[in-house]
């Protein structure tokens, strides 16, 4: 079951706004609480003697009616709620008659159609409990509405009676403070027209003061910028004519000295293109001959060909030892088989350690011949990498070069033809400096080098003397 809300305002606060016994107020409290509608006779002269106070009563009833108000809303919408679960439970309850459904537990059917009963007689009894406390509300509302009424019409009479008062006290007032209001405006409007003739009394004279000194100074100040104006086109007219023959002057020296630096960059550059023109027929001439087309490539194989040389030169020092050693071998074993041959000594293994000796000698033979070749094969592949290198503009020399000057011969070739190549790099770089040159620093440069020339000569002179 849900209970009841909370005792509206109209009978909690009833002692508050009301002089009415204690006893009457309880009685009225034990009829609603008690939802009995026999103790509703005894509310109409517990009503009647409620006289409520004339102050913000209006108020308070209206409070009262809409509390009423909206417990009346809520008690409908749950009697209304409970009405359609009573329906539901009404209906089920017909459904389970009329379908008779069987279950395997007779006790679970029992105690479902029990606590169906039992919610049936609950919500019956709400329902009940429910009509009573409306009816109860409805009285209480029906009779505070009376009473609303008469304290309306009580509250209409003496806010008129006040309005009246209320009006004349506000236009005595308004007058008597409309009148103060008023002389005191006048006499500050007084004072302060006082003051202002005064300021601008005051003002007008400095002002007066002020204007008569700035006409003298402009008067000075115009004097005075006349005879700078004049002094200043003076000065102008000068500057400017020294500016031309100065600017001429530059450009004449400025094209002096382009002429010399055209006529001195343009022998340099043919020196430079013949200069090129050689190195490039001669790294031509490198190309055909050895077939590779990358300087760089040249270079290092000449460099690796040095380290070469340096292991190829110990390994032929080695061999021609050995050489030597087996030379003694041979000498040794020729002069054993010359004596076996003349002593003629007939023996069984002798024949056999001849051949091997034999067999030993001509391996060495052979070993000599391949060494002796590839001594020639050095010399003569070094030999053409010095004519390519020269273009094949080589004398042939009566003398006859060894291996190791065959060598240092080709380095000093190719350390020649790199310093070449660096002396060109640097003429170009120096020629594209000379090319980013100013006309400022192109004077600068050629004061510096005929300096440098002077000095050259004069260190000349003194080496003469």
């Amino acid at each position: 079951m849900e209970k009841l809300p909370h005792l509206p305002r109209s009978l909690t606060n009833i002692r508050k706004y009301a002089s009415v016994s204690p006893s009457s107020i309880r009685i009225l409290k034990q009829a609603v609480n008690s939802r009995d509608t026999s103790k509703l006779i005894n509310l109409s002269s517990t009503v009647r003697n409620l006289n409520a106070r004339p102050i913000n009563e209006g108020l308070e009833l209206s409070f009262q009616l809409a509390s009423l108000r909206k417990n009346l809303d809520k008690y409908t919408i749950i009697n209304y709620h409970k009405e359609n679960r009573l329906r539901n439970l009404k209906s089920k309850l017909k459904e389970l008659k009329d379908n008779e459904i069987v279950t395997e537990d007779e006790v679970k059917k029992e105690n479902y159609y029990y606590k169906i009963m039992q919610e049936i007689k609950d919500v019956q009894l709400q329902e009940l409990a429910e009509l009573d406390t409306q009816r109860i509300y409805e009285f209480v509302y029906e009779r505070m509405r009376n009473t609303k009424n008469c304290l309306e019409k009580k509250d209409i009479k003496l806010r008129k009676q006040l309005e009246l008062v209320t009006h004349s006290a506000q236009t005595f007032s308004r007058l008597r403070k409309d009148t103060i209001d008023s002389v005191n405006q006048y006499k500050i409007v007084y004072k302060n027209a006082i003051k202002a003739l005064n300021y601008e009394k005051s003002s007008l004279e400095s002002e007066l003061g002020r204007m008569a000194n700035q006409s003298k100074l402009k008067k000075a100040m115009i004097a005075k910028t006349e005879e700078h104006n004049k002094h200043r086109l003076e000065i102008v007219e000068q500057t400017m004519i020294d500016e031309r023959s100065a600017h001429l002057e530059e450009l004449r020296n400025g094209v002096l000295i382009y002429k010399m630096y055209e006529k001195f960059l343009s022998r340099k550059l043919v020196y430079e293109k013949n200069t090129f023109t050689r190195l490039d027929e001669a790294f031509q001439q490198v190309r055909i001959k050895t077939g590779l087309y990358n300087i760089e490539e040249v270079i290092e194989k000449f460099l690796t060909q040095e380290a070469n040389y340096k292991v190829l030169i110990d390994n032929l020092h080695k061999k021609e030892i050995e050489c030597l050693e087996y030379k003694e071998k041979l000498s040794k074993m020729q002069d054993k088989v010359n004596m076996l041959n003349d002593e003629k000594i007939e023996k069984k293994h002798e024949p056999e350690i001849v051949k091997k000796s034999l067999n030993k000698v001509l391996r060495v033979k052979e070993k000599l011949v391949d060494i002796e070749n590839l001594y020639l094969k050095l010399h003569i592949w070094i030999d053409n990498y010095i004519k390519k290198a020269h273009g094949n503009n080589v004398a042939e020399t009566g003398e006859k070069m060894n291996l190791q000057g065959k060598f240092v011969r080709l380095k000093n070739l190719v350390k020649m033809m790199l310093a070449r190549v660096d002396e060109a790099n640097t003429n170009n770089i120096y020629i594209d400096s000379l090319r980013r040159l100013s006309l400022d620093k192109l004077k600068v440069f050629y004061v510096q080098d005929d300096t440098r020339k002077l000095s050259e000569n004069k260190a000349i002179g003194m080496t003469s003397r």
